[in-house]
């Protein structure tokens, strides 16, 4: 779980190092790669192989994340019972469809 911000994936361009890449099998059957630093270990994106046209970056890894605010909530159903969802923005029980 995290706030994730998309960008077109032809706008992203790693400025130095690499990043290596964990790859898994989702609910609904579709690859999903999530890219880390390999010397910290820090989550920075994702890969999903369904949308191969976007880029989910981690908003904490970002020099400004003051920037960007929420617009919809992903994956409610497996929401801590803590977590508060601001019913305000969209919200969606598991993946939306594109």
């Amino acid at each position: 779980a995290g706030a994730v911000v998309v960008f077109p994936r032809a706008a992203h361009r790693l400025r130095q190092g690499s990043l290596r890449t964990f790859w898994s099998v989702s609910e609904e059957g579709t690859r999903v790669g999530r890219s880390f630093c390999p010397a910290c270990g820090t989550h920075l994106s994702a890969i999903n192989t369904r949308h191969p046209e976007i880029i989910p970056i981690r908003v904490g890894v970002l020099d400004d994340p003051s920037r960007f605010r929420p617009t919809a909530n992903l994956w409610i159903r497996s929401a801590q019972p803590w977590h508060e969802i601001d019913r305000a923005l969209a919200c969606f029980e598991t993946q939306p469809a594109a």
